[in-house]
């Protein structure tokens, strides 16, 4: 494989080892510390693949630059690579400054792209559960798509539930108008609580990285604590919620994740 011919020793410093890239299929991320060192490793990489009849493809490949860094002109062959602010990788908007605002919209648009397909029958005159049931297997995947690594504010949760509700609301041939509680409406529908949702969706994840023993870079992402870097001024940023084995400072707790699962279940189910 391409990869493995390049002797890799960029990137960034994760307790002594370098994470270069991460790669799904012919999806790659090159990490690195300076615009010079991108520079480099991007050269390296089209220079392997076209050795073996691979083309980059010079439309999708973007960069990204942290506030830390200047801005740069990074070439490939003599073609410009365009620098953007975010960028949609396997599915989900990235960025560099942890805005989820872009990607929640996304997900919203998502989760209203599915009800309208089955507006119908949400809309028809089907039993309660066969509706929610419907609802929560089509429409909730749609718009938490990737909450696993999802680090949400309070803003950021009432939009998600602002757009549950809207739906909740339409299935139900109800209007703000109406002036009826929240509670009564969700005790109608019988839907799933999207904010809870996405926090039972981040056990499972959760449970199996604080497991890996194979020095995967999953689980040193997940400890390490950038030394050498300073804390920008202001509130420190939302942190993973501690109830999905994370501690409030961001580390994993023991790996003793077995029993910490069936409480943390039982604590969202008593809290849902």
């Amino acid at each position: 494989m391409v990869m493995n011919k390049i002797n890799w020793r960029s990137g960034v410093n994760i307790n002594g080892e370098r994470l270069s890239h991460l790669r799904f299929a012919d999806d790659i991320v090159l990490i690195a510390e300076s615009t010079n060192q991108l520079q480099s490793m991007l050269r390296r990489l089209d220079k392997k693949s076209s050795q073996v009849g691979l083309k980059m493809n010079r439309c999708k490949t973007k960069y990204m630059l942290s506030d830390v860094l200047r801005k740069a002109r990074i070439t490939v062959t003599g073609e410009d690579i365009e620098e953007v602010e975010q960028y949609i990788y396997l599915g989900q908007e990235v960025n560099m400054c942890q805005d989820l605002n872009g990607e929640l919209s996304r997900r919203i648009r998502a989760g209203w792209c599915a009800f309208n397909s089955i507006k119908d029958v949400l809309k028809g005159k089907i039993d309660k559960t066969t509706c929610k049931n419907i609802f929560n297997s089509a429409v909730l995947p749609a718009m938490l798509y990737g909450s696993e690594t999802w680090a949400l504010t309070k803003r950021e949760e009432q939009r998600l539930l602002v757009a549950e509700r809207a739906m909740e609301r339409a299935m139900l041939g109800i209007s703000l108008l109406d002036r009826i509680p929240n509670e009564i409406i969700r005790e109608c529908s019988g839907l799933k609580d999207i904010v809870v949702e996405s926090r039972h969706n981040k056990m499972p994840w959760a449970g199996h990285t604080a497991q890996l023993t194979d020095n995967r870079w999953t689980a040193i992402i997940a400890e390490w604590y950038p030394r050498e870097q300073k804390r920008p001024p202001g509130w420190p940023p939302r942190r993973k919620d501690p109830p999905v084995g994370l501690q409030e400072d961001g580390k994993m707790t023991s790996l003793n994740v077995s029993d910490e699962r069936k409480e943390e279940r039982q604590e969202c189910e008593k809290n849902g």
